[in-house]
């Protein structure tokens, strides 16, 4: 795990604990289906930092979500050393793109078809 606020705790296992308490969710939630007939979706917002995303065990995680919704923008702003784009589609340099961070999950094993790019407005 990684990125995020510099005040959050993160402890080592908290890249197997994650997995576990989205299938848990998605347990309860499915079980509330079976109840009342009414689907109750599950999914995630993830940054475009590869090296946050990289060490999570994406094979156990992908199961429970319905998508995954990618902040593939707000890659540079006034924190960056140099002007560069906020959400580059193809990457100028050495920058992030948002064909970098789709690719990177794909590659990793992510399912397309649970991948929603997000778009800065």
């Amino acid at each position: 795990t990684g990125g995020g606020d510099s005040g959050n705790i993160e402890r080592p296992e908290d890249k197997d604990n994650y997995p576990l308490f989205l299938a848990e969710l998605r347990a309860q939630f499915d079980a509330q289906e079976a109840k009342d007939g009414h689907h109750y979706l599950l999914t995630i917002a993830l940054g475009s930092d590869q090296s946050a995303f990289q060490p999570l065990g994406w094979a156990a995680i992908t199961p429970s979500l319905d998508w995954i919704n990618v902040m593939t923008y707000d890659m540079a702003g006034e924190w960056s050393a140099v002007t560069d784009f906020n959400a580059p589609l193809y990457a100028a340099g050495d920058s992030n793109s948002d064909d970098i961070t789709i690719s990177g999950l794909l590659e990793l094993g992510v399912p397309a078809d649970k991948l929603v790019m997000g778009a800065p407005f």
